[in-house]
């Protein structure tokens, strides 16, 4: 009786080069979660005269530029997420000198057992992204067939778990989007735009008109 035909191991040079592509397939996508996750932190809230509002939007896109993902994580639940039957309390601005201030906040509210499980989910995805960066070394044998090949598994299923984080941030910022086009829409009307050019003439009075 013929014996089957046993098929050798990979050499490990190719499970290394496995194991190196699947982490760096890994950290694309997490370069790209955070690109995104800036671009919504930078639009939560915004405040300024009308002309100026986009300088303010370019100024807070800058402070969030080189930010970490935990400290765009905390940013983004505090000022973005918050629980349903959390009371708004909006900011005081203080006193300005223009004539017409805008303020535009952006939130998202979600029943308070959903926001602790999304809180909770955004903070495990801070840890797997400093587990990738700081210890994937250490837990894995990458000089054997058999340790690239536990590499391998993890890195599929960290993927997997970075994929789905991406595409619930992203119905997050086509929802976002969605309510700035409504909102530009609706600033852009007749009656919106004659209601904020016929300010109050005292020069003392300061016009503020908040969206949410």
């Amino acid at each position: 009786m013929e014996e089957p035909t046993s098929h050798p191991s990979r050499p490990v040079p190719d499970c290394q080069r496995d194991v190196q592509r699947k982490l760096g397939r890994c950290m694309l996508k997490l370069q790209a979660y955070e690109m995104l996750l800036k671009k919504m932190v930078a639009s939560t809230e915004l405040s300024g005269a009308p002309d100026q509002l986009e300088v303010a939007r370019e100024k807070k896109a800058a402070e969030h530029h080189r930010q970490t993902l935990g400290s765009l994580v905390g940013a983004f639940t505090q000022n973005y997420l918050k629980p349903s039957d959390l009371p708004d309390d909006p900011e005081d601005d203080g006193v300005r000198d223009e004539r017409c201030w805008v303020s535009i906040r952006f939130s998202m509210e979600l029943p308070e057992v959903q926001y602790a499980q999304t809180n909770a989910a955004l903070k495990e995805l801070v840890g797997l992204r400093n587990d990738l960066v700081h210890h994937f070394l250490g837990y894995f044998d990458l000089e054997c067939a058999d340790g690239c090949a536990g590499a391998e598994a993890y890195l599929d299923e960290r993927y997997e778990s970075i994929c789905r984080h991406y595409l619930d941030l992203c119905e997050w910022a086509k929802s976002m989007d969605e309510v700035r086009q409504r909102m530009h829409a609706i600033i852009e009307t007749p009656q919106i735009r004659e209601f904020m050019i016929s300010a109050p003439s005292d020069e003392d009075s300061v016009s503020t008109y908040r969206v949410e």
